[in-house]
């Protein structure tokens, strides 16, 4: 197995036309884990404090680690590497549990390495000569193909919403970790003081805490809430999974569900409503406002489609009796997104978004 530093093949240091491109040595396997870690590439995965990221994350890091394992819940683990683990943010007795946790449900602790804030020059600055020296050192002796990164805004001391001083931690990091796939932490913004369907509903592009400097210049976005996990990046279109999880000695255990579909996100929005008094008895214009700065959306013109596609695939026809939770659910959002009262047993198929 060869280190990230051989897979990017050669510099040619010039431009080239697309026959000649072709030509260009290329690793075979471009995956570590299928459409989401690329080789050499980096993943963001970010939510909000205490959301159980990190367990997560050293999920992630073992499945990569670790030959016996040939997927990351549904997603093929195509390549397996050395894999290191920065965890700064943690104290030690804290981090001691979460390997006691994991080890207890059979995952295999030894399939990466972790250096935490005691194992790593302290405090630990990625500007600063003597941390990035650290780091370039550890990850050419370890030969590391994937270093996980936990948490961004506990490597540095700087201002995180300066674009120009993320694009020096972005870089001193590729360089010191020499071009390796990187998984790097982060929180998102705060929003409110729930996870509810409104946070579903922001771009991820800009969601993440700092600068959106990160956020574009990352191969793949993970974003983490207490019920889904939402992925996006170059190769895989947005999609999100049901995450059911149970705390064990108070650490988050995590079992991937089905992807969610159209549907499952127009439900989760209305439960949003349900739950929201504020929106009940509003005029049109002022319900498409209030949707508008819910969800982020950035125009009125943009809340609006939003709003009446809630109300043709929720509110319209496509459930056929409200004799179900889902029934029952659709006819309460009718209720709330149109005024009008519905009849017991049936969803109309004709209803006004005038």
């Amino acid at each position: 197995m060869s280190n990230c530093p051989n897979v990017h093949g050669v510099h040619v240091n010039k431009f080239l036309k697309g026959d000649d491109y072709l030509q260009l040595p290329v690793d075979p396997y471009s995956w570590f884990i299928q459409n989401i870690v690329p080789v050499g590439g980096v993943v963001n995965l970010y939510g909000r404090p205490k959301s159980g990221k990190t367990m997560l994350a050293m999920d992630m890091a073992i499945s990569i680690g670790d030959p016996a394992i040939d997927k990351w819940f549904d997603y093929p683990v195509c390549r397996h590497g050395k894999v290191l683990y920065l965890q700064v943010d943690t104290p030690r007795p804290i981090q001691y549990l979460r390997f006691v946790t994991a080890k207890q449900f059979g995952h295999n602790v030894n399939a990466f390495k972790l250096a935490d804030s005691l194992g790593a020059p302290y405090p630990f600055n990625i500007l600063e000569q003597a941390s990035y020296d650290w780091l370039s050192s550890q990850c050419a002796q370890e030969l590391a193909d994937v270093v996980f990164i936990d948490t961004l805004r506990d490597i540095h001391d700087e201002n995180e919403n300066d674009s120009t001083t993320m694009k020096r931690v972005f870089n001193r990091l590729k360089l010191a970790c020499h071009h390796c796939a990187m998984v790097i932490l982060t929180h998102s913004k705060k929003i409110g003081n729930t996870n509810t369907g409104a946070e579903m509903n922001l771009d991820m592009m800009f969601e993440a805490r700092g600068t959106n400097y990160v956020s574009a210049h990352v191969d793949t976005i993970m974003r983490l809430t207490k019920d889904r996990l939402d992925i996006h990046g170059r190769m895989i279109e947005e999609v999100s999974h049901r995450v059911q999880m149970r705390k064990d000695q108070g650490y988050w255990i995590y079992k991937l569900g089905d992807l969610l579909t159209a549907h499952d996100e127009d439900i989760k929005f209305v439960e949003l409503l349900l739950n929201d008094p504020r929106y009940q008895g509003l005029p049109k214009k002022d319900k498409i406002i209030y949707l508008q700065e819910a969800t982020g959306r950035k125009s009125f013109d943009a809340a609006r489609k939003q709003f009446e596609r809630l109300v043709r695939e929720v509110g319209g026809g496509e459930l056929e009796t409200i004799d179900t939770p889902e029934g029952r659910l659709a006819a309460a959002a009718q209720r709330i997104l149109i005024g009008k009262p519905i009849i017991v047993g049936t969803v109309p198929n004709d209803v006004d978004v005038e």
